[in-house]
């Protein structure tokens, strides 16, 4: 029997860091050997963080970025360096586990890094689609890109104008994901054309695998909390994160239904880990295909 080995390819940012230690610890949970590969700088971030497991394997390559990516930086390039040095790391791992006997099973990406199916296809090695957003989220975007472009451009200066997008509660432009908000469009502009590319990606293959906004959950779907709202320079000041603050901790009656939902979703979340939950048995069925 093959040992079931596999290569998870991280984003190197904290969103996406997080999230992808934790899949591979349940994976190593699972009994699947599991080798993280990210930058220097996201290596250094995960030793700070919390401690190792001596079981998980970290590859570490640099992209010319050791020391983090800047907001000075230009994100063309960074992502053009991460493509490249990245894509040369995971051949060289998925070439080098076919020498040594053990060889990589599958990749596991995060997003942003559509070339790395692309790459893992070339080199004969199923892939996976690591979605680190929620899945509402995720929809947003796929409608963007399917017949409602168009409407979120044209409401989304407004946060009064309604978003109707099927299978969502009714969206403003404050529930947008940030990247499809036009006063980002030139910080975020390098990431809408690799979500396209991603979607368009997942819509050639035959059984796409995705192994799966948040202020809005939180607030009308879930009752966990409260957002902060923004003046209007777009800053969010202290006097509005009190506020925030007093009415989730506070003996009012908004605040007891906050507590008493995020303690539900909690031991919900808790039960969904546990052996027989719904993340157990998702894990296991994506492991048992490996």
């Amino acid at each position: 029997m093959i040992d079931r080995h596999i290569l998870l390819l991280t984003f190197p940012a904290q969103g996406a860091i997080n999230p992808a230690f934790q899949l591979a610890k349940h994976l190593i949970r699972m009994g699947v050997k599991v080798t993280i590969v990210t930058t220097v700088s996201a290596h250094r971030r995960m030793t700070k963080s919390a401690p190792i497991p001596d079981d998980l394997t970290i590859a570490a390559f640099s992209d010319g970025y050791d020391d983090g990516f800047k907001n000075r930086d230009d994100h063309q390039h960074f992502l053009s360096e991460f493509k490249s040095h990245g894509s040369r790391a995971v051949a060289e791992l998925i070439t080098a586990s076919r020498k040594e006997g053990h060889p990589i099973t599958r990749l596991v990406y995060t997003m942003l890094q559509t070339w790395a199916a692309k790459l893992a296809h070339d080199l004969h090695v199923q892939s996976t689609l690591f979605g680190i957003q929620p899945a509402p989220v995720f929809q947003i975007y796929y409608y963007y890109f399917n017949g409602y472009g168009d409407l979120i451009r044209k409401n989304s200066t407004d946060t009064s104008c309604p978003i109707e997008i099927p299978g969502l509660p009714l969206l403003t432009s404050r529930d947008l994901p940030s990247f499809l908000v036009p006063s980002n469009s030139n910080l975020y502009s390098f990431a809408l054309p690799s979500f396209k590319e991603q979607l368009e990606l997942l819509d050639t293959e035959t059984k796409p695998k995705i192994l799966p906004t948040n202020a809005k959950l939180i607030e009308d779907v879930w009752k966990t909390g409260v957002r902060v709202t923004a003046n209007e320079e777009g800053l969010v000041k202290g006097d509005e994160i009190k506020r925030c603050i007093e009415m989730v901790m506070g003996g009012g009656e908004r605040g007891e239904e906050l507590r008493k939902n995020a303690k539900k979703w909690k031991a919900l979340a808790r039960d969904a880990q546990k052996e027989g939950g719904s993340l157990d048995i998702n894990l296991k069925a994506f492991v048992d295909e490996l």
